[in-house]
């Protein structure tokens, strides 16, 4: 409410909302995705992802237009969240089994 009040509000604030109105508009919220992560030169950023029958969207703020993933290729994933889901993104830094060492 204090976001649509004052007008603004940071990129958490703004993927809620326009999550609470794409439920509203009729979205399922099963294919709504609030996605916490890193994005190049800002930092910290939070989109939201929205699933269509086309594909995945990001909605983001500082974008004038939905984009694909590819599209925003700038951010990175770090923590996924949705209704009663949670998805930690990561990538493996070398593979094979885990190296240990003793100095």
């Amino acid at each position: 409410g204090e976001t649509l009040e004052r007008g603004a509000g940071d990129s958490e604030d703004i993927a809620i909302v326009t999550m609470q109105v794409l439920k509203a508009a009729g979205w399922n919220p099963r294919d709504l995705y609030i996605s916490i992560g890193r994005e190049r030169k800002v930092g910290t950023h939070i989109v939201l992802l929205a699933r269509a029958p086309s594909g995945f969207y990001v909605l983001d703020d500082r974008a004038n237009r939905a984009m694909t993933p590819q599209e925003h290729a700038r951010f990175t994933p770090i923590l996924t969240l949705s209704e009663g889901k949670s998805w930690i993104h990561g990538r493996r830094r070398y593979a094979g089994a885990a190296r240990v060492s003793a100095r």
